[in-house]
């Protein structure tokens, strides 16, 4: 019978990543950030440069969501915090 390790909390493999592995995860990296990229333009594409306008309801007849309920951001200003945040101009 082997003896047994239990790896407790705070041990790790201090065996370095090989260079292929490394290369592997650079690469998915940069297809994380170019689809994330394209997504944040196609955003800022879609998103009304104008403001909201809301009735006594709450609801934003400038983008079409009468049914927001008071307080609920409409989609429109959530998708321009969003880029905002991206540093994506709208």
């Amino acid at each position: 019978m082997t003896d047994l390790h239990i790896v407790t909390p705070g041990e790790r493999d201090e065996t370095p990543p090989t260079q292929d592995a490394y290369d592997a995860a650079v690469a998915a990296l940069h297809r994380h950030k170019e689809r994330a990229d394209r997504a944040l333009n196609l955003l800022a594409a879609l998103v009304d440069p104008d403001g909201c306008w809301f009735d006594h309801h709450g609801g934003c007849h400038a983008h079409g969501y009468p049914s927001l309920e008071p307080g609920e951001k409409c989609p429109q200003q959530q998708a321009k915090e969003l880029l905002a945040a991206d540093g994506v101009e709208v």
